[in-house]
């Protein structure tokens, strides 16, 4: 009998540490009071890790309100996965062959989240243990199921591990909250290092330009490459190098006005330069 209630105890514990792995902003601002539905939708595509650095109802409470208060929507900004459609959009990935591709799509679901927690669990063991703090981000949610599962059988990461989101918008807001209350509460500390982990089980582009606002920084987004090709493509115009580890620089293809005012452009300075070139009397000395 008393061998049957540890068990029943130990499986509790388990059910609790399962449901206390990730937790919604709403659980960690303390049951929140939000009414708008738009602010609802933009952040529950955030989970934050418990007992993380960021597991803390002033964050969740500023984060909220930056929210209501800049009126961002979920999911603006435009995610695509997958070979056929990078190609679709750009050249980037004529090397990637169709067995390459293969690979990569048995790397989903339950090996993808395995990929996950080891990949993060050693970039934290390698980091600085109080300013190091790791996001995740992917567009994907089904793997997060198997994802939570490690955490529960295989114990959480730390506290260096901050949580995983479906939306960049919704990141960069919350960040910015963290940067704006972290400042505040320890003005003579240094701030925490962000690093936005994006792992890819398959090719990811995000051609939609986006500005690193400077107070995330200290910041840095982390991809992977696959057999010398970048899983992750991006559209950052002006980011600094020391910003981006791994991933690709997407340069969006120029469509048929582009390549139009190109011509068009090089014809009219092609004319002028003809015009205003000095003919052989100018040549001549006297």
């Amino acid at each position: 009998m008393m061998l049957f209630e540890q068990r029943k105890k130990k499986v509790l514990e388990l059910a609790e540490q399962t449901n206390d792995a990730l937790k919604t902003i709403q659980e960690v601002g303390q049951k929140l009071n939000v009414t708008s539905d738009t602010v609802k939708k933009v952040i529950e595509t955030i989970k934050i890790a418990a007992n993380s650095f960021g597991d803390k109802a002033v964050y969740a409470s500023a984060f909220t309100g930056t929210v209501g208060a800049v009126g961002i929507a979920a999911n603006m900004i435009a995610t695509y996965q997958g070979v056929g459609e990078l190609r679709a959009i750009a050249g980037h990935l004529k090397s990637m062959s169709e067995t390459q591709r293969a690979e990569l799509a048995l790397a989903g679901g339950t090996a993808f989240a395995e990929n996950i927690y080891v990949m993060l669990k050693s970039k934290i063991e390698k980091s600085d243990p109080e300013l190091d703090w790791f996001f995740v981000y992917h567009p994907d949610t089904d793997w997060t199921y198997h994802f939570e599962e490690k955490l529960r059988t295989k114990g959480l990461l730390g506290r260096n591990f901050i949580g995983i989101v479906h939306d960049l918008d919704a990141l960069v807001a919350f960040m910015s909250s963290v940067r704006d209350v972290y400042g505040t509460r320890h003005p003579r500390r240094r701030p925490p290092f962000f690093h936005l982990v994006i792992p890819a089980y398959e090719p990811i582009v995000i051609p939609t330009p986006l500005l690193i606002p400077e107070k995330l920084h200290p910041f840095r987004i982390e991809g992977d490459i696959h057999r010398g090709t970048y899983l992750v493509w991006m559209n950052l115009p002006g980011v600094d190098e020391k910003a981006v580890q791994n991933i690709g620089v997407f340069q969006p293809p120029r469509s048929i006005w582009d390549n139009i005012m190109v011509q068009g452009k090089s014809a009219c300075t092609h004319s002028h330069s003809r015009t205003n070139s000095p003919s052989s009397s100018d040549l001549r000395t006297s």
